[in-house]
């Protein structure tokens, strides 16, 4: 039986810089479309009141949402979900999450190609699910830096009212809080000889 060869971080820079020097030349060939299809997200962000990420990345954070939570909710729940986060992120503008996010998300939308799949926005769900469970279900090397996505989506996902009111979650502040008062020192029970002779103790 072979086993699955582990994860390196030196691998997976080495064919991520090897793959853009490759395309370098494209780019630049096809850098007026890129130009012209980044200036298009802005104006569709402002008509759609998106307020920190593109439409592009709204829909990357959607597929996401759908595969890591898998729990079979309509497209307009993970719809809803990537909307709160960039309503989140409009509310830590001076953060560096506000730059770092965007960036993970754009690095999230091509990242099942390093697998020999299809960039996020086009693979099938049943694929990115997979991709989802195989590569970013770690919390060490490149694909445990993407991983901290989840948390930000599990965040968006219970936060949402109409959910919450669904699944019958209830968020920590809406939760019944009985008055703290101080506790009582428990009382301390000196052990038996039968006890001791028990645990072994010396007594």
């Amino acid at each position: 039986m072979t086993s699955e060869r582990s994860f390196s971080i030196d691998f997976f820079v080495a064919k991520a810089a090897a793959m853009i020097v490759a395309a370098t030349p494209l780019w630049i060939a096809t850098s007026p479309l890129w130009i012209a299809f980044v200036r298009r997200q802005r104006r569709l962000a402002v008509t759609q009141g998106l307020r920190s990420l593109m439409p592009v990345q709204i829909r990357t954070l959607a597929r996401y949402a759908e595969a890591m939570m898998g729990t079979g909710e309509p497209q307009e729940v993970w719809d809803r979900v990537a909307l709160r986060i960039d309503r989140f992120l409009a509310t830590h503008r001076t953060s560096p999450r506000a730059w770092r996010v965007p960036m993970m998300i754009l690095a999230l939308e091509i990242a099942p190609i390093f697998t020999g799949r299809l960039p996020a926005s086009w693979i099938s769900r049943r694929s990115l699910r997979c991709f989802v469970i195989t590569r970013l279900s770690t919390a060490t090397g490149v694909w445990g830096r993407l991983a901290i996505t989840r948390q930000l989506i599990r965040m968006a996902y219970y936060d949402d009212p109409v959910l919450q009111a669904r699944i019958g979650y209830l968020p920590l502040e809406c939760r019944s809080n009985p008055a703290r008062g101080p506790r009582p020192t428990p009382k301390l029970s000196l052990p038996t000889e039968s006890h001791a002779r028990l645990v072994g103790a010396n007594f």
